[in-house]
């Protein structure tokens, strides 16, 4: 199913996932959904009394509440518009079971509510980035950025299949987005060892036209 995904969990970083998803699938004329997880805790011992949790079907309706009034406190009217849909699980699980079905793009924040302040990853967006089948956009910042947009798009390209992979993604994005398209290859001089005084050379005009093969 083509569409912007994006994983939602009440936190102001999820949030500002939602604005930019929602900017984007606006961009890219693809329907925007959203998905909130939940999930029984299993690390929480009440000191007294009789822990109640609701049923599976209740808390579904409450968290489906939930996200219903966070898409209209962050998109207004256009909330009424985002499809919605409530996993269970952990988060990262029930986005990957939801990914499957083919999204265009899944998006979510940097950190969630279990996010450690200072990381560039949280637990949810780290498994993401790596499990993924699908392109995963990460966001980072909760300040709202008006109007969400996508002026440059760097790709990291080596000559790999998943390189042309991405490269092929990145061309097509920057085309319906308008934005500037930035190719770049690392390299470095290799373990051979050089004579002291002698400064390791990476000879870059080579380099420029193998990645111009690549991009050709």
């Amino acid at each position: 199913m083509e569409c912007v995904l994006v994983g939602i969990d009440g936190s102001e970083d999820s949030r500002a996932a939602l604005r930019w998803a929602a900017a984007m699938s606006a961009a890219l004329q693809l329907p925007l959904r959203a998905m909130w997880a939940w999930d029984y805790p299993t690390d929480a011992i009440p000191s007294v009394g009789r822990l109640h949790l609701p049923e599976p079907h209740r808390a579904d309706e409450l968290v489906e509440g939930q996200l219903r009034h966070l898409l209209t406190d962050v998109l207004g009217e256009d909330g009424d518009e985002v499809s919605v849909e409530v996993g269970r699980g952990p988060g990262a699980a029930a986005l990957l079971r939801a990914a499957e079905e083919g999204p265009s793009m899944l998006v979510v924040g940097s950190r969630g509510l279990g996010g450690f302040k200072g990381l560039l990853l949280g637990s949810v967006s780290r498994q993401l980035c790596e499990h993924a089948q699908g392109p995963v956009t990460v966001v980072r910042g909760t300040e709202p950025v008006d109007p969400v947009r996508l002026d440059t798009i760097v790709v990291g390209i080596d000559g790999s299949p998943e390189a042309n992979h991405a490269l092929t993604f990145a061309a097509e994005l920057a085309t319906k987005v308008n934005a500037e398209l930035v190719v770049a290859n690392a390299a470095w001089p290799g373990t051979v060892v050089h004579p002291p005084n002698v400064e390791p050379h990476v000879d870059l005009d080579a380099r420029r036209q193998l990645v111009e093969q690549w991009c050709a």
